[in-house]
């Protein structure tokens, strides 16, 4: 499991721009709306918003854990 602030679909070892991309795809969305992306939920809690945000900026150019080369995206 990734930390707080590491989309998934972003993995590359650092909370920063792909990470936020992410979130911004699916920000203001709800689980099962069109668009809702889970891997930008960083808290959970079935949307995406001003709080994945906060957690995204609180670990914004952190490095994560090393990177899965078959969930990076090319």
């Amino acid at each position: 499991s990734l930390p707080e602030g590491f989309a998934p679909d972003a993995v590359d070892g650092v909370a920063n721009m792909k990470d936020f991309t992410v979130l911004k795809k699916s920000f203001n969305k709800v689980s099962g709306a069109p668009g809702y992306n889970k891997s930008a939920d960083f808290d959970g809690n079935a949307e995406v918003n001003m709080a994945d945000f906060t957690v995204l900026k609180k670990n914004f150019n952190k490095l994560g854990p090393t990177p899965d080369p078959s969930l990076c995206t090319p």
